[in-house]
């Protein structure tokens, strides 16, 4: 099964590509095949429009992701952690925000990736009336807390429990 390394193209913002960059530094030797400022332009592809996004390998992996004894992790994200630094913010948005997606359009919209019950990580479980804890982090350290509190308060939690009553075995 493929992880979200590997199916997803990951637009950067150019603030993003300048964070990603600067972890690489700050990072190096932390992972031998990431230790080159010279590299950098290499974890980058430039589409149409001068928009980046994160490179992959022949494996068509994010060049970002290593293997570790724990399985695949996130260089940005382990760095961070090594830095005390929060994950959520160096890495680039629809990383750290992930199962989470924002729509484009001229309102964005916040919700969840079609296909993020297709990776091993996630599945489904029982509704409980309330947002999963692992989502409210996610959103709290992305979005903050009044964001957070904005959508409980727009009946976030409320929906969810009519969902589990309309789906008593959980199915979304």
């Amino acid at each position: 099964m493929k992880c979200c390394c590997e199916v997803y193209d990951v637009s950067v913002t150019q603030k993003e590509l300048s964070c990603i960059i600067g972890m690489v530094e700050a990072g190096k030797g932390f992972y031998a095949g990431l230790n080159s400022h010279s590299r950098c332009q290499e974890f980058f592809e430039e589409g149409e429009g001068g928009v980046f996004s994160l490179a992959v390998d022949e494996d068509m992996r994010c060049v970002l992701a290593y293997r570790s004894r724990h399985g695949l992790r996130c260089y940005l994200h382990s760095v961070a952690l090594r830095l005390k630094l929060n994950p959520y913010r160096t890495k680039p948005q629809a990383c750290a925000i992930w199962p989470l997606a924002v729509s484009d359009g001229r309102r964005p919209a916040l919700g969840v990736q079609e296909s993020a019950f297709s990776f091993p990580c996630n599945r489904r479980r029982p509704a409980r009336g309330a947002l999963d804890e692992g989502i409210e982090q996610i959103i709290r350290e992305t979005f903050g807390e009044t964001f957070l509190d904005q959508l409980k308060e727009a009946g976030v939690e409320r929906r969810c429990q009519g969902e589990a009553a309309r789906n008593p075995d959980g199915g979304v």
